[in-house]
C-alpha cells in the first residue's frame, strides 16, 4: 500500500513541490516520498518502510512516469494474464509488468474508461500530457480510498485522509449532513462525503476526469447488476464453481510475500483461510499466520478454541490478542484518534491486531463479506419473482438439511405497522436540525437500502451498503497508522457476480454453498458451526462509563452544541441503556473526537 497525493491547479499555475511530501509524512508512510511535478500538475507518493520479504512493496511502483504519462497507483490488480494480453502485450517478458505499469497501458488503450476494464482494489490517478487531462478512478466497492478536494483552481486528490487536510486550502470544517448521517445511522450515508465540509470521496466504481480550465466530472464505470438465478445449474456444479472462484480471489491476493488472515473460529474467516493455506501449499506453516482476538474472562467466548482449532487442522501459526482489558475509545487522546469522527470506538484493538500482523507481511486476509454476500431473500420477497416449482424445490432442500429458510412475516409486519422506522435521538441540537431533517433522511436510506433488485435483492442491497466502504477506509492503513492493507476475497468482482446467481434457496440459506464448498477442508466442527452472536455486548463490556461522565464528557468540549442538547441528553440517559443505544456512544465519541483533535472544530 501506498500514499498517494496529486495537486492539479487548473489555472495553469505551478505546483510547490515542497508541498507534496509534507502532506504525506503521516503514519505509516514517513518522510521518504517521490515526488515529480510538471508545471501546473504534481504528484507524490510514499510506501510502507521497506520489508526484506515485500516483493511488491517497491516504492517505484507506486509513481510511474512513462513518456506522456505520470501514473500513481495504490493497490492491486487481479486476473492481471487476460488484462496483459487485452492491451496486446503477449511476450513473456511482459508477464513481470508491475501493476502501474498495466495501468499506463490501460489507459493507453481505453483512456478514462480504462477502470471498467480493471478487477482488483484500486485507486488512481493519471496525468495525460498530452490531452493535460487528469484521470482518477477507484475500485468497484470502494476498498481503497480516494479523497477530493477541489477549492478554487486547486483540485487535490489522495487516499489519506490526513494527507489531504494538511493541504493549507482544506480547512477543519465539519460537515452538517455527514454529522447528523454519523448520530442517526453511525456513518455518513452518502458516498460522495466525508465528515469534513472541504472534502469529499470519490464514489466506488466511479472515475474523475478534470482537464485544465475546467471543472471536475465526476461518472459511474459499473454498477453491480442483478443476474437471473441458475436454477438449471445442479447443486454439485454450483458448489463447485463458487469453491473454485473463491480459490482464485484469495490466491490472487496472497501474491508477494508472506501473508496474514484476520481468523476467528467463524465459517467466513476461516474459509479464506483454509483458501491461502491452500494456495501457498507446503510454505503455509511459514508464510501464513492467523490472528484472532479473544475475550480470556468471558467463559461464553469460545474463539481462542475453534480458531486454534483451524490452524491447527490448516498447519498454520496462529497468534491470539487478549482484548479484555481495552477500553472504549482506548488511547484516543494519545495518538490513536482515527482521522474522522465514527461510530466505532474499539479501534484500538483492531490497530494492535494490525500491528502484530504487520511483524509477519504487509497484507492481510479477511472474511468480511460472506455474510451480506451469502444473504437469502426471504420467502416472502421471492414469491412472484421465482417460479413457484423452483422456490419449492429450493424450500424442501433447505428443509430436509434442517435448515430454517427466512419467511420475511415479521418484516412484512415492521413495514406494515412502520415500526421498522429508526427513531430518531431525542437530543438533537436545534442548530443542526435547521439543515437536517433526520425522520426525512431516515426514509430516504430506508428506500435507498431496500431497491428491489430481484430475487437476490437482499443480498445485493447488502453488498453495495454504505457502510462497506466505511469500514474499508476505517479500516485502511492511512487510517490505522499500522503498514499492513487489509484484503477482502469477499469482495471480488467474480465470486460476486457469481454467487448473486444463486438461488436463495438453499444456497445461502444458513450459507449452504460455502459449507459445502468447505466439505474435506474445514473440520466439521467448524464447517457446521452455527452462527453465534458475540458473548458480550462491547458497548457494556468496554464500557465502565457513569451517565454523569458521559454528560461531562460532552458538556466540556466547545461545538458540541452544534449537534447535541447536553441538556436534553443528560436527560434522557438511564444508566442501565447508557451505551445499549448506539446513538448514545456515538454522541460521547463524536465529543472525544472534538476534544482531541487538535485542528478539528465545528461550524460556527
Amino acid at each position: 500500500m501506498s500514499g498517494l497525493v496529486a495537486i492539479f491547479n487548473v489555472d495553469g499555475v505551478p505546483v510547490d513541490p515542497g508541498l507534496l511530501p509534507t502532506m504525506l509524512d503521516v503514519p505509516p508512510f514517513g518522510s521518504t516520498s517521490h515526488v515529480w511535478t510538471d508545471g501546473p500538475i504534481g504528484m507524490a507518493s510514499a510506501s510502507f518502510p521497506r520489508r526484506a520479504d515485500a516483493a511488491l512493496n517497491d516504492p517505484d511502483r507506486s509513481l510511474l512516469v512513462q513518456g506522456p504519462l505520470a501514473v500513481l497507483f495504490d493497490g492491486r490488480l487481479d486476473d492481471r494474464e487476460r488484462l496483459r494480453l487485452s492491451v496486446d502485450r503477449c511476450s513473456d517478458a511482459d508477464a513481470s509488468l508491475a501493476d502501474i505499469e498495466l495501468i499506463a497501458l490501460a489507459y493507453g488503450k481505453w483512456g478514462a474508461d480504462c477502470a471498467s476494464h480493471l478487477l482488483g482494489d484500486f485507486a488512481f490517478c493519471v496525468w495525460d500530457a498530452e490531452r493535460r487531462v487528469l484521470v482518477g478512478a477507484r475500485d468497484h466497492f470502494g476498498v481503497k480510498p480516494f479523497y477530493v478536494s477541489h477549492r478554487g483552481a486547486t483540485l487535490v486528490v489522495s487516499n489519506v485522509l490526513r494527507s489531504i487536510r494538511r493541504h493549507p486550502l482544506v480547512s477543519d470544517r465539519l460537515d452538517d449532513g455527514s454529522v447528523g448521517d454519523l448520530l442517526l445511522f453511525g456513518l455518513a450515508m452518502d458516498l460522495r462525503r466525508t465528515m469534513f465540509a472541504d472534502v469529499s470521496r470519490l464514489p466506488p466504481a466511479h472515475t474523475l476526469v478534470c482537464n485544465v480550465g475546467g471543472e471536475p466530472k465526476i461518472d459511474r464505470y459499473w454498477t453491480l447488476q442483478a443476474s437471473n438465478a441458475a436454477h438449471d445449474r445442479d447443486e454439485r456444479e454450483s458448489v463447485e464453481a463458487f469453491a473454485s472462484t473463491l480459490q482464485h480471489a484469495v490466491a490472487d491476493r496472497v501474491r508477494g510475500g508472506p501473508i496474514g488472515v484476520l481468523m476467528s473460529g467463524g465459517l467466513d474467516s476461516s474459509s479464506v483461510a483454509a483458501m491461502a493455506a491452500c494456495a501457498r501449499g507446503t510454505s503455509a506453516r511459514s508464510t501464513v499466520r492467523a490472528f484472532t482476538g479473544v475475550y480470556d474472562t468471558v467463559p461464553e467466548d469460545e474463539e481462542r478454541y475453534y480458531s486454534s482449532l483451524v490452524a491447527a487442522t490448516l498447519n498454520i501459526q496462529i497468534d491470539h490478542l487478549p482484548l479484555d482489558g481495552y477500553a472504549l475509545f482506548d488511547r484516543w487522546n494519545s495518538g490513536g484518534l482515527p482521522p474522522e469522527p465514527t461510530a466505532e470506538p474499539m479501534t484500538a484493538t483492531t490497530v494492535d491486531m494490525l500491528a502484530r500482523a504487520a511483524e509477519h507481511g504487509a497484507s492481510v486476509l479477511t472474511g468480511d463479506g460472506g455474510d451480506p454476500l451469502l444473504l437469502p431473500t426471504t420467502l416472502i420477497d421471492q414469491i412472484g419473482r421465482v417460479p413457484l416449482a423452483q422456490l419449492t424445490a429450493g424450500l424442501w432442500t433447505s428443509l430436509r438439511s434442517r435448515a430454517r429458510p427466512p419467511l420475511g412475516i415479521r418484516s412484512v409486519v415492521r413495514r406494515w405497522t412502520g415500526t421498522a422506522a429508526m427513531a430518531t435521538p431525542p437530543w438533537l441540537a436545534a442548530p443542526l436540525l435547521r439543515s437536517f431533517n433526520p425522520r426525512e433522511r431516515s426514509i430516504q436510506i430506508d428506500a435507498q437500502r431496500a431497491v428491489d433488485n430481484g430475487p437476490r435483492s437482499a443480498a445485493l442491497n447488502a453488498v453495495v451498503d454504505p457502510w462497506w466502504p466505511s469500514s474499508f477506509e476505517t479500516y485502511d492503513p492511512g487510517a490505522t497508522g499500522q503498514p499492513v492493507a487489509i484484503r477482502y476475497p469477499f469482495f471480488d468482482v467474480r465470486l460476486v457476480h457469481l454467487t448473486l446467481q444463486l438461488p436463495s434457496f438453499p444456497f445461502c440459506v444458513n450459507k449452504h454453498v460455502l459449507r459445502e464448498a468447505m466439505r474435506g477442508r474445514l473440520p466439521d466442527t467448524i464447517r457446521l458451526r452455527p452462527k453465534t452472536p458475540l458473548a458480550l455486548v462491547p458497548g457494556a463490556f468496554h464500557g465502565r462509563w457513569s451517565v454523569d461522565a458521559a454528560v461531562r464528557a460532552l458538556d466540556s468540549v466547545a461545538g458540541i452544541e452544534r449537534y447535541v442538547d447536553v441538556g436534553a441528553f443528560a436527560s434522557t440517559l438511564r444508566p442501565e441503556t447508557l451505551f445499549a443505544e448506539r446513538a448514545n456512544l456515538v454522541a460521547v465519541g463524536l465529543a472525544l473526537w472534538l476534544r482531541y483533535s487538535s485542528g478539528a472544530t465545528a461550524l460556527a
